[in-house]
């Protein structure tokens, strides 16, 4: 087959088309968003825990300062000292009014120890941790970016200034997790918190990195100027590499880390060299059996493949990460199948047709076949649009398709009442018949018979530009067939199957259609292969106006 050809199908159904892949996307964030809330909470919720052994435990996860986690009483009897009137008068106010007391007290008492100072700011972070929705906008009407500047600002040494500085980043990173337009005030450059987070995280100190991107993921979220501005003023591809490079990392690092990665990952427009690493990282956590880290990994690598430079795709789809992937489309974790599937439509957008044979080796199709029973319909929709991408390529790899069982599935959803799932399935059925030689076209033929003829014409009701482009170049391949195979016998030919099926009918309503190119098409199915019919159809409708087979009127 053809190189350019195959390119082209290929092109048609990379996911650049504006309207299906908004709706693909639509799943995908909402269980984005909902993984991310839920990691969210359980940040905030973590100090909570009377239960918990220490501040680090093995993996040196910054949990709260060690003294008043240790020994609670004695925090609340700091904190009862310095400001009595937070468990008196303000007691009832709200969390932005007893944030702002804390925060005067800090500013009006000069003389504070950096440990009466700490268990301030330590208040502060646990309001703002203890609020499943905290208000964000009414705090950050507040003074606490120019408290929290400040802190960044002294130097470094001392534990208790080490402490406070964490419990700064804390504080910020459930600040970032606001909308977009509400935490803008925490980038303004006179706070110049991007500079000492960059400062900070270049440090050798495990909890203070953790935190750091910690912050940067929840600023980032699908922000893209955020992103970009991280990218550029900061060095955090580089540190995040390093910490990938290193021969141990604790494993909440590793998690934050990989979580992290697939913030960055998911706006488009990243420079090739940070596509590079970031694809490094996530290939570090793919292998992992954790579940949010393998989660994390294959967003990551969905993410960079949703591209049109086949370089970085073929740089990810290495057979030990398909062979990876394919297997986690068998797992039953929604969290993993939903990102391995998109993981998988991705990587087979690509022209280089290697990357599909290491798909088929590692048994793509049965896996996604087993998708297409899915009571979900956006699973359905996906497997479909994988499968299309398998039809677009060879010969062989179209041969593979048509001798499994998912063949007769996508049939049967090309009848199916659901729009989406029609379209899909005539896309995947289309790429194989024009992606198909003669022989694999008339076993194709065969194997659907009047089934799939009937199916193929029903889809030619539809206004869909694209895919009635797509139908009416699978049927002049198939029409074709009777020519190839000289089926002269009419009741046995594809043009009389096509008949039988109201073929003609449809044509007829497809000349209708606005689009030149779309009419053109129709009529050059008419002219070529039912030309002798129309011929005979305008005589009888002659003669029985009073004309007679000469052309004559009748007396």
């Amino acid at each position: 087959m053809d190189d350019s050809r195959t390119e082209e199908r290929k092109n048609f159904m990379k996911p650049t088309y504006q309207d299906p892949l908004k709706k693909r996307e639509q799943f995908a964030v909402s269980l984005r968003k909902q993984k991310t809330n839920d990691i969210i909470v359980a940040k905030r919720r973590r100090c909570f825990d009377k239960n918990a052994e220490s501040d680090y435990k093995e993996s040196e996860q910054y949990r709260g300062f060690r003294e008043f986690d240790q020994k609670p009483e004695e925090y609340e009897r700091r904190l009862n000292d310095l400001i009595p009137e937070l468990f008196t008068v303000a007691k009832d106010e709200s969390l932005a009014q007893k944030i702002q007391l804390l925060l005067n007290k800090l500013v009006t008492n000069q003389d504070y120890s950096t440990l009466e100072q700490l268990t301030i700011i330590t208040c502060i972070r646990r309001f703002i941790s203890s609020s499943q929705e905290p208000p964000i906008d009414e705090i950050l009407q507040t003074n606490i970016l120019d408290i929290l500047c400040t802190v960044f600002k002294f130097n470094d040494g001392p534990e208790d200034i080490r402490m406070m500085k964490l419990e700064t980043v804390w504080i910020l990173t459930n600040l970032a997790h606001g909308q977009s337009d509400v935490i803008e005030p925490i980038f303004y450059p006179k706070y110049g918190f991007i500079g000492s987070i960059n400062h900070l995280m270049k440090q050798n100190d495990s909890a203070m990195i953790e935190q750091c991107f910690w912050f940067i993921g929840n600023s980032l979220a699908e922000n893209e100027k955020l992103r970009n501005l991280f990218l550029n003023e900061t060095e955090l591809i580089d540190v995040m590499y390093g910490q990938i490079m290193k021969q141990k990392i604790s494993k909440t690092l590793f998690k934050t880390l990989i979580w992290l990665t697939s913030n960055i990952s998911r706006p488009k427009n990243l420079d090739e060299s940070v596509v590079l690493k970031c694809l490094a990282i996530a290939e570090q956590g793919l292998f992992l059996d954790e579940e949010e880290i393998l989660s994390d990994a294959l967003w990551t690598i969905s993410y960079l493949c949703d591209t049109q430079n086949d370089n970085v795709i073929d740089k990810a789809a290495k057979q030990q990460n398909i062979a990876r992937i394919c297997q986690c489309l068998a797992e039953k974790e929604i969290y993993v199948y939903v990102p391995a599937l998109r993981c998988i439509g991705n990587m087979l957008t690509s022209n280089d047709s290697q990357i599909t044979d290491i798909c088929l080796w590692e048994g793509v199709i049965d896996r996604l076949t087993s998708l297409l029973f899915s009571t979900n319909s956006n699973l359905i929709k996906e497997s479909l649009w994988a499968l299309s991408n398998i039809t677009a390529g060879t010969q062989p790899q179209v041969d593979k398709f048509v001798d499994s069982p998912a063949f007769d599935r996508v049939l049967a959803l090309a009848k199916s009442q659901n729009i989406d799932h029609k379209r899909e399935s005539l896309f995947v059925l289309c790429n194989a018949i024009t992606g198909a030689d003669f022989v694999l076209r008339k076993r194709i033929l065969e194997r659907g018979a009047d089934l799939m003829m009937s199916t193929l014409i029903s889809g030619l009701y539809l206004q869909d530009q694209k895919i009635l482009k797509n139908l009416m170049e699978a049927f002049d391949c198939l029409l074709d067939l009777d020519r190839f195979y000289d089926w002269k016998q009419k009741d046995i030919s594809v043009a009389h199957m096509f008949e039988v099926n109201d073929g003609l009918n449809a044509l007829n309503e497809v000349q209708k259609h606005p689009a030149r190119i779309i009419y053109e098409q129709a009529y050059h199915l008419l002219e070529s292969y039912f030309q002798e019919e129309e011929d005979q159809d305008r005589m009888d409708d002659a003669v029985g106006q009073g004309f007679n087979r000469d052309g004559q009127f009748n007396i």
